[in-house]
């Protein structure tokens, strides 16, 4: 049975690598999207990085459905969001950022603020968005999945955003490499994320974090960091250049 999965896996691997990149077995984003020409590409990339990293989508009830954007980081990440808020998201709605514990509240008062939320008001983009980024699983809840037409949605840009929301220099281990928290996404989708890193020219392997989960991260490869460092550095907000391990 180990065989067979490593085989489909494989499968997976090649699909993606060498046929996904072909326009031909992609999913147009334009045609998904007619009015996305009015929107500038790094803001795509851009939102491209955050969903695959802390970035989430959801539907408002309160207007039919339609989608929103919305991520919480830690403290530390305020001035990060802050240029988020005014360099990309703001060009499509009004946005907002809060902290938590809300510490104007009465039942709050005295508290230490450990997060920031951030999030828009509703676009017609995430509700577009929304409908490539999520799956119902088998209790009918949506689930965050990588997109099949992914491969026109990842740059340089989109690298350096995932970079900057989901991963660790891992500064005790032999590599002292980067490590892309990836446990969000099946092993399947960790490998198709493999290989458009392989587009890029970025080498990793992949580490279980949870078998019995199917839980894995991504471990770029020693040698591919000065590649890494090349593509992302011109991208990365400056409070998280030490994520580089530079």
């Amino acid at each position: 049975m180990n065989g067979v999965k490593q085989l489909y896996l494989f499968f997976i691997y090649i699909l993606f690598y060498y046929g996904y990149s072909n326009n031909s077995y992609d999913i147009n984003y334009l045609s998904i999207l007619p009015f996305i020409n009015s929107i500038p590409t790094s803001t795509l990339h851009t939102i491209t990085g955050n969903m695959l990293g802390d970035g989430s989508i959801s539907l408002s009830k309160k207007t039919k459905g339609q989608g929103k954007f919305s991520m919480t980081m830690d403290v530390y990440s305020l001035n990060y969001l802050h240029h988020l808020d005014q360099d990309v998201y703001s060009q499509l709605t009004n946005t907002k950022i809060y902290p938590y514990p809300n510490i104007l509240l009465p039942h709050h008062k005295g508290k230490e603020i450990t997060q920031y939320h951030f999030k828009t008001r509703t676009h017609p983009l995430y509700t577009a968005l929304h409908s490539l980024w999520y799956n119902r699983d088998n209790d009918n809840k949506f689930i965050k999945i990588v997109p099949l037409n992914i491969t026109e949605m990842l740059s340089e840009i989109s690298l350096a955003y995932w970079l900057m929301d989901d991963v660790y220099f891992d500064s005790y281990g032999r590599a002292k490499t980067v490590i892309l928290c990836t446990e969000s996404f099946t092993e399947e989708e960790c490998i198709i994320l493999q290989s458009l890193l392989e587009k890029l020219n970025i080498k990793s392997t992949l580490k279980v974090r949870n078998k019995i989960k199917n839980k894995y991260r991504i471990i770029i490869s020693k040698t591919s960091m000065d590649r890494v460092i090349s593509l992302v550095n011109p991208y990365m907000h400056k409070d998280f250049i030490y994520k580089l391990g530079i």
